[in-house]
């Protein structure tokens, strides 16, 4: 069977190389056969320019709850094909929204999606997931922000047209999407994440969430 391929390789180190750039290196069992993508959850986010390289940096949004890194292998001339729908299921908190808009009027000039705050929460007027730039009637695709927490999500979409002042918002049409998340990262305090007391030659490891 042809690349994609989850095995073969693993991760050895990750390191932050920027304020939203991670830096994933590997090894892998392949050889030069095969170049290399990175994807965040189902969202790839950077590729190796050849079939020897095995370091990647990628785009990661920094959020308490922790996000999943893959690698995948891939065929070279399909580095820039994105696999993230065929990946199996396993804790994400970042959704992708696909809606089509029909017989939208002529004077509409964005496209938006608002979200809710928290699991079963309503979408928040003041949570502007995404804002883009309505072209035609067509598909849309938004990818949400890392979320807080395992649940059902609300959102909604809706256009608005440019007229001065902020612009008319027509009506919107509700969308949910249920997320199965990491529970947060332990918390740092003092600028640790364990704080460790010995007494009696017993250690008591604590930590926060």
């Amino acid at each position: 069977m042809p690349a994609p391929y989850l095995g073969g390789f693993r991760i050895t180190k990750t390191q932050w190389v920027g304020a939203t750039a991670i830096r994933v290196d590997f090894e892998s069992t392949y050889g030069s056969t095969y170049a290399y993508q990175l994807y965040v959850g189902r969202t790839r986010v950077g590729a190796t320019p050849d079939q020897l390289s095995r370091s990647i940096v990628g785009q990661l949004q920094p959020s308490e709850w922790p996000q999943v890194l893959q690698i995948v292998a891939v065929d070279p001339l399909e580095r820039f094909t994105d696999y993230g729908a065929l990946l199996p299921k396993r804790p994400y908190n970042r959704v992708r929204l696909r809606f089509s808009t029909t017989a939208w009027p002529a004077d509409a000039r964005y496209v938006e999606v608002i979200g809710g705050t928290e699991p079963e929460g309503a979408p928040d007027e003041a949570n502007l997931i995404d804002r883009q730039l309505f072209d035609t009637d067509r598909e849309y695709l938004v990818t949400t922000p890392p979320l807080a927490g395992s649940g059902e999500w609300n959102f909604e979409a809706r256009g608005r047209d440019g007229r001065p002042g902020g612009g008319n918002v027509g009506d919107p049409l509700s969308l949910a999407a249920t997320v199965l998340a990491c529970p947060p990262d332990v918390a740092l305090v003092d600028g640790r994440r364990l704080s460790v007391a010995v007494e009696d030659g017993d250690a008591t490891i604590s930590w926060s969430y």
